[in-house]
């Protein structure tokens, strides 16, 4: 085992020679950098050209010491949130740094485009008003409607409910104890929606999402896009078997 602090992460080429059984080091970047480039996880090298490689360490995490932090950054920023986390990118061109941006929080790949797309008739590009193309698609609703008592009262302040209407989704925060029967529901003159709010705790697989986690798992996040709605909405709150109002609508 090998301490953070004398860890480094390095992007790396060689040579393979099947018949010889050998193996040869053509190329490396990172090393030379020590524990200020040292990733335990979300790195990648690309290749663009002989001698020209972009290098990311995208998982850079230290202490409020400066020290290369022992767990990932997601949970270490979980622990201590004086935790550094960064992400650095290297493109070099013949072993000489072309270009290097430096971001605050951990990023899962890094790759470099050109900034015009090379179609025909889409080089003179101009400033102007945004489209949006595409759609999101229809969020799923409960397929079983959920009975619920209708108090006429809102929410309790403990559940810290808030919504962030955009102008293809809405996105519905609030915090419940683990295991509650938890609902968004949107009345409209035509049809009621309910969406179903997990409050179960559960262990996040992926990693590089943990930079996100809130430090409360009694926290929730419920995303619903407007496809599919049409008209003005009340947005109601169904926990357990009661409904309860927010005082806030949105329309679609």
């Amino acid at each position: 085992y090998v301490a953070p602090n004398d860890s480094f992460s390095r992007g790396v080429k060689y040579r393979i020679d099947t018949d010889k059984m050998e193996i040869e080091q053509l190329w490396q970047y990172g090393k030379e950098r020590g524990k200020e480039f040292y990733s335990p996880y979300i790195c990648n090298v690309t290749y663009y050209n002989e001698g020209h490689y972009l290098t990311h360490s995208g998982g850079i995490a230290y202490d409020s010491e400066g020290n290369a932090s022992t767990e990932l950054g997601p949970f270490a920023k979980l622990e201590d949130p004086n935790t550094v986390l960064k992400s650095i990118t290297v493109e070099t061109v013949n072993d000489e740094v072309a270009l290097e941006l430096e971001v605050n929080s951990n990023f899962y790949r890094a790759n470099k485009f050109t900034l015009y797309a090379k179609e025909e008739g889409m080089s003179d590009l101009e400033l102007g008003q945004g489209q949006l193309l595409g759609t999101l698609g229809e969020t799923n609703q409960m397929d079983t409607e959920i009975p619920a008592e209708e108090t006429g009262e809102i929410v309790s302040d403990w559940h810290e409910a808030h919504l962030t209407e955009e102008v293809d989704m809405l996105t519905f925060q609030a915090k419940f104890e683990p295991g509650t029967l938890a609902m968004l529901v949107l009345e409209g003159e035509e049809e009621t929606r309910q969406y179903f709010i997990s409050t179960s705790k559960g262990l996040r697989g992926a990693m590089c999402t943990g930079t996100f986690l809130p430090e409360d798992d009694r926290d929730t996040r419920t995303v619903v896009t407007k496809d599919g709605l049409d008209g003005e909405y009340k947005v109601k709150l169904i926990v357990n078997d009661k409904k309860f109002e927010t005082g806030l609508s949105i329309r679609a």
